[in-house]
């Protein structure tokens, strides 16, 4: 019997061939909880909010994408779009990606200034497993 692969996951496939592509490096990131052998729930080191891929361009432009299923960009958690916020507001690339080919777009524009990534962030996040509205960004 196959395994299914996750959506999230052929996202990330495709965002990996998009980037090498693209001459952009990044690593993927997995943040999970574990169960340590007395029962207790540990995370794997990784700060809560730490987006899927990091990496860098050609021109030395930090990259963060949070991957989501197709449909999926509402489950951005407030940790993970709060992160992005700060990488946008100190002039890195950050989004949600769903969809490689809005990556595609969003980058490019991003790299000539005719894009403003706070407005292309997800207006609901998640929050102990309620989705609620985005908090406002002053932009």
């Amino acid at each position: 019997m196959r395994k299914m692969i996750k959506p999230e996951k052929i996202i990330e496939q495709q965002v990996k061939a998009w980037a090498a592509q693209n001459k952009i490096t990044i690593y993927v990131f997995d943040a999970k909880m574990i169960k340590t052998s007395t029962g207790m729930q540990k995370n794997t080191g990784i700060q809560a909010g730490t987006p899927d891929l990091l990496g860098y361009d050609q021109d030395g432009r930090f990259i963060a994408i949070e991957l989501k299923a197709p449909g999926k960009r509402n489950n951005t958690t407030l940790d993970q779009y709060l992160f992005l916020v700060r990488a946008i507001e100190s002039g890195c690339f950050a989004c949600v990606c769903d969809d490689v080919q809005e990556l595609e777009i969003m980058y490019h524009q991003f790299k000539v200034r005719r894009i403003n990534l706070l407005e292309m962030l997800p207006l609901r996040v998640t929050v102990e497993g309620k989705t609620i509205p985005a908090p406002k960004v002053h932009y």
